[in-house]
């Protein structure tokens, strides 16, 4: 093999070794190169050869990659120059290369195609011998990774193929630093750091949930931007937990998906890879950040670098850090003593535990590595130490100090009385102490209230006394501002905090803002736990409001999993009051789920209970009644559903009034008139639950705003169009009020009006609505996002109406055989998700007198679709 060709092939180990060198001083890089090659001279050249080249102001702005390129440049002839500016690839034009890899090259773009304009990085798959088995991982995963929407991952926006058969993906533009060089450039402190960290973690836990692994992370591919934000990239090569397909790419040599120093054994090996993996890549990233070296660095060469992983235990970052130089560590902002000090114990345990090399004795999870970091900075025992009774011992005593030391005291003072009072006297002592007991805790229960008042009160009025909230922009600053005072000033009394996290949750969904409630929801959730031990009724409650958070923010599975929980803690100890509720929760989401008739068991075991407990007149009974009559419509048993209803609305009425439960128990006997062709009926009731609603939450609450869907598309079907343009038009104004410019409710309420407009035959009135929910759904979801291309398939039937079948019909005819194949894929059913997207495209096509398409598309609807909240 010539020089370059080894070089090349070795490229996986020069770039990290090249960036490493970069970050430091040109006085200490030869020194930190010769002790990292470890007398490999063949990498000590090639990498000193590319520091070299940076010194010329031409070489400074090229990647690693194409420097590498011009240095020792590539023998391969499947290894093409850069493409040119200008170039179109989809619908975008190439600006710039960003970098290059053994696998692809990245470059920035920008739309083209006139719509909209948009900066993205494209991401370019090589050309090359034999990647067939890439292709085919390539474009089969495009679609599903497009999902993971989170706020620390790089989206994907688009995908596709050049004219030539290249593969491509679209992703999110982002302008960031290495999360090390980020934090090293700061000063960053190791709380700090931590912090940061979190980011990181709580990003490949959502992957994670979404059965994906990441199997490429390290410091190039974990961005930090200017305002502190972290963006994960390269999830494109990420690999589905749930596909069962064996990969030759994980042996194949020169084409494993990942970086071998931040490798776990098992993918050194081309064993099978799970999150475990991105564990371990976590806990080298972690140790990084933390010592600003990674756990196998001295032995960076090749097969030792492998073998090292596979069998060195990794070292005590504290011992890492005694051993760095002082330069280095005053250049990352601290000093190794003060840092080794930080480092011992805790995050030692921690990070060991994350780098075992065994994957099942590694964290289950990412949320448990992020749990014992969190029980770490508050100063609780970490499961990675769990155990050591001394150690629990030491965590007590320093979050104590002055309770054990004034218990000790008092100790003392009892030993020397107890040998000179009689037995009656310590009876008598001992009857006093249960009443000072008892009187403590009545105490430490009022000083709790005061607080809980305190709080509230400070929140309500705001930093400013003297002023109080007046509108919902008001509230949610301040609600924010007491998220961050539960933080800081309760974190020592976690009882009081899981309440306040409760109370501040229930607040944030009032307000419509779910996703926010639901975070303080979980966080109430792991404070109950840490609080009064995991599987404790006060978990299962804090859990029970976790569903229906979830269930309101149609999260359903989650929901699901959540009561769950909640359930099995009620059964293992919890009463019969508890259990029904949970049960009830657990009805809804299976319900939600498609399940009818495991959601009618869930719900009639329920009410069995309250029967059997003697509560059949209470709200809880009447709740679990209401709750059954939308699941005995989906079962088919309308006149069942008719009485349920008939039965418990008034009673709910005359136990609680008119509030926003009432409003939704409205609208599902709206749905059921509506089923039996009473229009007017059903839009009087929509109108009386919206109305009920709004009172309470606003008109731009998620709930109002899906209330006032159906009460139009109830005033349509009786004939009153005007009516229902007016509760749409005011359906945008008020989900621009609630929510951020391009929020996702603000698209669908732009989406929902123009429907309607095409299905009155408002053909160029529609347009500019459906363009603007377009673009918000690209923006955020992307390109290929259920919401963007429904949508998108609406503008399609406009276009063809309008005589512009060329444009429209071939995507028309694309999405339908998209719904087609999930259909078939799903063995012959689509989510109620699904449903909820198709069901409206089939009402605008068969109005827009597109009937052979409408009539493809309902025959993939359940028999019933779900019109219920």
């Amino acid at each position: 093999m010539s020089a370059p060709e080894a070089l090349w092939a070795r490229w996986e180990e020069i770039d990290p070794l090249f960036e490493q060198a970069l970050e430091r001083s040109p006085n200490d890089r030869h020194l930190f190169l010769v002790e990292a090659c470890g007398g490999d001279t063949e990498l000590l050249d090639a990498v000193t050869a590319l520091l070299t080249a940076t010194e010329t102001s031409e070489e400074q702005a090229r990647p690693g990659a194409a420097l590498l390129e011009a240095v020792f440049p590539h023998p391969s002839p499947a290894r093409e120059a850069p493409l040119d500016t200008g170039t179109r690839i989809g619908r975008y034009r190439l600006l710039s290369e960003l970098g290059r890899g053994g696998m692809a090259t990245v470059y920035e773009a920008e739309r083209a195609d006139g719509v909209f304009e948009q900066r993205v990085a494209i991401k370019l798959l090589q050309p090359g011998a034999d990647r067939e088995g890439v292709v085919r991982r390539f474009l089969g995963e495009r679609r599903i990774l497009s999902g993971l929407t989170h706020p620390n991952i790089a989206r994907i926006l688009d995908g596709g193929s050049t004219d030539d058969g290249q593969p491509y993906l679209v992703m999110e533009l982002v302008r960031g630093e290495p999360i090390t060089r980020w934090a090293d450039a700061r000063r960053l402190d190791i709380d700090q750091r931590l912090a940061l960290f979190t980011q990181v973690a709580a990003a490949l836990q959502f992957a994670h949930s979404r059965l994906v692994v990441h199997r490429d992370l390290k410091p190039s591919n974990v961005l930090v931007t200017d305002d502190g934000q972290v963006k994960l990239l390269d999830f494109g090569i990420a690999r589905l937990l749930e596909d069962g397909e064996t990969s030759p790419l994980l042996t194949q040599a020169g084409g494993r998906w990942m970086t071998p120093a931040y490798a776990a054994p098992e993918q050194i090996r081309g064993e099978s890879v799970t999150i475990a993996a991105d564990v371990h890549a976590a806990g080298v990233l972690l140790f990084e950040l933390l010592t600003g070296r990674r756990p196998f660095g001295r032995a960076l060469s090749g097969f030792e670098l492998e073998r090292a992983i596979c069998d060195t235990p990794a070292p005590r970052a504290s011992t890492m850090m005694t051993e760095g130089a002082d330069t280095e560590a005053a250049a990352r902002g601290s000093l190794p003593v003060a840092l080794a000090r930080t480092l011992a114990g805790d995050l030692d345990a921690i990070l060991l535990k994350a780098l075992r090399k065994e994957p099942d004795a590694r964290y289950p999870s990412m949320q448990a590595l992020l749990d014992d970091l969190e029980r770490h900075r508050a100063g609780f025992p970490v499961l990675a130490r769990e155990g050591l009774w001394a150690y629990r011992a030491r965590k007590f005593l320093g979050r104590n100090r002055w309770q054990v030391a004034a218990a000790a005291a008092f100790a003392g003072v009892l030993a020397t009385a107890g040998g000179l009072l009689v037995r009656q006297q310590l009876i008598t002592a001992t009857e006093r102490d249960r009443a000072n007991q008892a009187a403590q805790r009545a105490e430490t229960e009022a000083e709790n209230s005061r607080l809980v008042i305190g709080f509230l009160a400070d929140v309500f009025r705001g930093r400013d006394p003297t002023q109080a909230p007046s509108d919902t922009l008001t509230a949610r600053e301040l609600l924010t501002w007491g998220r961050e005072r539960v933080a800081s000033e309760f974190a020592d009394r976690p009882a009081l905090q899981t309440e306040l996290l409760q109370v501040l949750g229930t607040a944030y969904f009032n307000l419509g803002l779910l996703d926010e409630s639901v975070v303080l929801d979980q966080q109430a959730v792991e404070t109950a736990q840490r609080a009064f031990g995991v599987g404790s009724t006060e978990e299962a409650e804090a859990r029970l409001q976790l569903a229906r958070a979830h269930v309101a923010n149609r999260f359903w599975t989650a929901a699901r999993e959540e009561a769950e929980q909640a359930l099995e803690i009620h059964l293992a100890g919890g009463g019969p009051v508890g259990i029904a509720s949970t049960l009830r929760v657990l009805g809804d989401a299976e319900k939600a789920l498609g399940n009818a008739d495991s959601a009618a068991s869930l719900i009639e075991r329920g009410l069995g209970l309250y029967r059997s407990e003697g509560l059949s007149e209470g709200l809880p009974y009447v709740q679990s009644l209401l709750a059954l009559a939308p699941i005995r419509r989906a079962q088919g048993r309308l006149e069942d559903a008719e009485r349920l209803y008939e039965e418990g609305i008034p009673r709910y009425q005359a136990l609680v009034g008119r509030d926003t439960e009432l409003a939704l128990h409205l609208n599902n006997l709206a749905f059921l008139k509506r089923t039996r062709n009473d229009y007017r009926g059903a839009a009087e009731l929509y109108r009386e639950a919206l109305a009920a609603y709004a009172d309470v939450h606003g008109r731009g609450h998620p709930s109002s705003l899906t209330l006032a869907a159906n009460l139009a598309g109830a005033l349509h079907l009786a004939g009153d169009v005007d009516g229902a343009f007016t509760v749409l038009e005011e359906s945008v104004r008020a989900s621009e009020a609630q929510w951020p410019e391009g929020h996702w409710r603000v698209g669908s309420a732009y989406a929902g009006l123009g429907r309607l407009l095409l299905r009155v035959g408002h053909l160029d009135d529609a347009e500019a609505p459906l363009r603007r929910a377009v673009v918000i759904f690209r923006d955020l979801l992307g390109s290929q996002h259920d919401w963007t291309t429904s949508t998108e398939a609406a503008l399609a039937a406009k276009h063809i109406v309008s005589g512009q079948a060329d444009i429209g019909r071939p995507y028309l005819d694309r999405y339908m055989a998209y719904v087609e194949r999930q259909w078939a894929e799903a063995d012959s059913t689509l989510s109620p998700d699904f449903v909820n997207l198709v069901e409206p495209l089939v009402l605008v096509l068969s109005d827009l007198g597109l009937e052979e398409d409408a009539s493809r598309l309902r025959a993939l609807l359940p028999s019933e679709t779900n019109g219920e909240s």
